[in-house]
């Protein structure tokens, strides 16, 4: 193992105005409830509003850390229309600057809708140019959430919007982080049954051709690697797990 210089780690985070250590590890020890400034936004640490340095993201488990404080700074580099950039700083265990780009994203979710045919189940999936890959990808529908709005509505949602159908049922079956390497951003897996068709709806950046597959071929898609597309291979699987298909 190795032994962590805590000495340099607080000298580090007084000398750049994060915080008053004493006064961090007080609010440490009185759990999420404290005043205490774990985290800051901005870019010095002392004009900008803080709070516990990692907390619960809705529906998530938060972690507390209270051992040898560790504290973040949260610098804005680029606020877009979906999701804001983030310089993310901190102290390493031997008291050195660490700094990470960091996406914010306010969540989205991911589709498995699903057609009760004659023959059997039936998976509506989606041809999608992406263009940071300039080229299509077979893909389950899915899209960004309004800050704050409920899974199930944004589902609804872009179900419509990306495929033309309109799901009777709707049923949230599952979540996960999608990169925590480099983005705070969480999947909501929904489950979208007895859909009917009333035309889609796509936004003007969106080029996007609906392809209905049986259960089966939609799993050797993934299997012969024709689906690439992480959270379309996640959603099938739990679909599955759920016996949904």
């Amino acid at each position: 193992g190795f032994e962590v210089d805590t000495d340099a780690i607080e000298d580090f985070l007084e000398a750049e105005g994060f915080v008053d250590v004493a006064q961090a590890d007080d609010a440490c020890a009185g759990g999420h409830g404290g005043s205490g400034p774990l985290v800051g936004m901005g870019g010095g640490g002392s004009g900008g509003h803080y709070s516990p340095w990692m907390q619960a993201r809705e529906g998530m488990d938060g972690l507390e850390e209270c051992g040898t404080p560790r504290r973040i700074v949260r610098t804005l580099l680029r606020r877009g229309p979906k999701f804001d950039i983030e310089v993310v700083s901190t102290a390493g265990r031997d008291g050195t600057r660490i700094e990470r780009e960091v996406v914010r994203h306010p969540g989205a979710v991911v589709i498995v809708p699903v057609l009760d045919a004659g023959g059997g189940k039936q998976i509506v999936l989606i041809e999608n140019f992406r263009l940071s890959l300039e080229r299509r990808l077979i893909e389950l529908p899915a899209g960004t959430r309004v800050p704050g709005e409920e899974p199930l509505v944004c589902a609804a949602r872009e179900l419509t919007e990306e495929t033309g159908y309109r799901a009777e049922r709707l049923r949230h079956v599952a979540r996960w982080h999608t990169g925590p390497g480099m983005t705070d951003e969480v999947m909501e897996c929904v489950v979208a049954e007895g859909l009917a068709m009333v035309g889609q709806h796509l936004e003007n950046d969106e080029d996007i051709r609906v392809r209905v597959v049986g259960a089966q071929e939609a799993f050797e898609m993934v299997w012969d690697g024709r689906i690439t597309d992480a959270k379309t291979i996640v959603a099938l699987h739990w679909a599955r797990r759920v016996g949904v298909i």
